[in-house]
């Protein structure tokens, strides 16, 4: 992995997300929160975030880590096992956005990656109970930081989430997330 001057990575004041480079860490004691489905294995969250995921054979487990970040301190570490379209995510709310373009992106590099494996983005609509977008997934291991990203207008509502989805088994690691609309 190429090493990088950590000032090229700016926050942008656009970023609708809250906690986008998993920074903040939960108020839990390990700086993991606690996923309103916790499932087998547990799953630990970022702070303002929430996910899910198991199932009887496996599951994905998303830990705040130190170890390799993108830019910051910190990044997404996600570990999956025969997981099944396990996802983190964060609901945004923006009725008054509705029809305008919205912009979906983050930064993935994945250590490790079974055949069938897959890490990628969606937009969930709330108020459709399904996915309106999904960026291109990755199925392999890379060498470095790549970049994820989709576009679509704000659905009816403007009631949405973005999603980091996985299925497979893969140890991976996701930084800065963002979602912006002009």
């Amino acid at each position: 992995m190429q090493a990088r001057d950590m000032g090229m990575c700016p926050i942008d004041p656009q970023n609708l997300l809250q906690n986008p480079g998993f920074e903040t860490p939960s108020v839990e004691p390990d700086g993991n929160g606690k996923a309103v489905n916790t499932g087998i294995p547990a799953s630990s969250i970022p702070g303002k975030w929430d996910g899910c995921c198991s199932q009887s054979g496996g599951g994905t487990t998303w830990t705040v880590s130190l170890g390799t970040p993108r830019c910051g301190l910190r990044s997404l570490l996600v570990s999956s096992t025969s997981a099944n379209a396990n996802v983190l995510n964060q609901t945004l709310q923006l009725p008054a956005k509705v029809g305008k373009t919205l912009t979906a992106s983050a930064y993935v590099f994945v250590q490790q990656a079974s055949a069938g494996a897959k890490l990628g983005l969606d937009i969930w609509d709330l108020t459709a109970n399904k996915v309106i977008a999904s960026s291109p997934t990755i199925s392999q291991s890379t060498a470095d930081w790549q970049k994820l990203e989709l576009s679509i207008p704000v659905p009816s509502g403007g009631n949405f989430q973005l999603r980091i989805n996985t299925s497979g088994t893969l140890t991976a690691y996701v930084d800065d997330p963002s979602v912006l609309i002009p």
